[in-house]
């Protein structure tokens, strides 16, 4: 069996916290700016949308490549990239290599300044 039956739990967890919390910052900010209406419940929608497929492309870079044999401090770094390239992709190459980079970089300063 590929996916385990915890991996499968904690993944469909991640996709729908990242669901609400996309969702749930892009309406407060349209109502802290008081620009909110019924319509624009599609955008905070899609927000949400963009956030649960990252959680979603992540886990599962973050298994195959464990399923590879990446050791498991490279195991974080590696899935960042790979996950920030392939979002990218549907902007460009040249934008992908720049996701991919700054999302592995982040991530690095991320674990220096505040640990595991």
């Amino acid at each position: 069996m590929l996916l385990s039956k915890n991996f499968t739990k904690l993944t469909t967890e991640n996709i729908g916290n990242s669901f609400l919390f996309g969702l749930g910052s892009k309406f407060l900010g349209k109502i802290i700016k008081k620009k909110y209406s019924l319509y624009d419940l599609r955008s905070c929608i899609r927000t949400g949308g963009e956030f649960a497929k990252h959680s979603l492309i992540y886990s599962l870079n973050l298994l195959t490549l464990s399923k590879l044999g990446i050791t498991p401090f490279l195991l974080p770094i590696s899935s960042t990239f790979l996950t920030g390239f392939l979002l990218g992709l549907k902007n460009g190459m040249n934008y992908a290599s720049r996701s991919a980079v700054i999302n592995s970089s982040s991530f690095i300063m991320k674990t220096l300044v505040f640990g595991k």
